[in-house]
């Protein structure tokens, strides 16, 4: 994936990641959804989104809040299965910290990505009574993830 040239291959790549989709574990599918994601490769990061999504669906014991959004951020971040991070999101926002939501909210707004569902979990982080904990550098960095998607605003 971090060859020149890789998302021409796209396509070919994620039938042939396919076979072995089910055998990785849930820290290496992401990281193959962060490399794919940052070569353009956008099957490869699809189909290990999904893969790391049902890993968190089945996990036991459930996983907490905090760590549903650290996969969430990454998967968004990286531009895999958004409509699905983002219906997640905002399904967790209401019982959601700050600092968890918050980076989770930006990854996806930083992509450009807009939707309904994203609007509603930054409406929840914004209602947040503990808004302000984020600090100045991270409330800059939702102003300007802002002017990359409408959901921010």
């Amino acid at each position: 994936l971090r060859l020149p040239g890789a998302s021409d291959f796209d396509g070919p790549l994620a039938t042939l990641c396919r076979s072995i989709v089910a055998d990785v574990a849930l820290e290496l599918a992401l990281d193959i959804v962060k490399q794919a994601g940052a070569s353009g490769c956008s099957e490869v990061a699809g189909t290990f989104a999904t893969s790391a999504l049902l890993m968190l669906d089945t996990r036991q014991p459930e996983p907490t809040v905090d760590e549903q959004l650290a996969v969430l951020r990454v998967l968004g971040g990286s531009g895999a299965a958004m409509d699905d991070v983002a219906s997640r999101l905002q399904a967790l926002a209401p019982t959601a910290g700050v600092l968890a939501l918050a980076p989770a909210v930006l990854a996806m707004g930083e992509r450009g990505f807009s939707s309904e569902a994203l609007t509603a979990a930054t409406q929840t982080l914004a209602a947040k009574p503990d808004l302000g904990s984020l600090g100045p550098a991270r409330m800059l960095e939702l102003a300007v993830g802002s002017t990359k998607s409408l959901s921010l605003v």
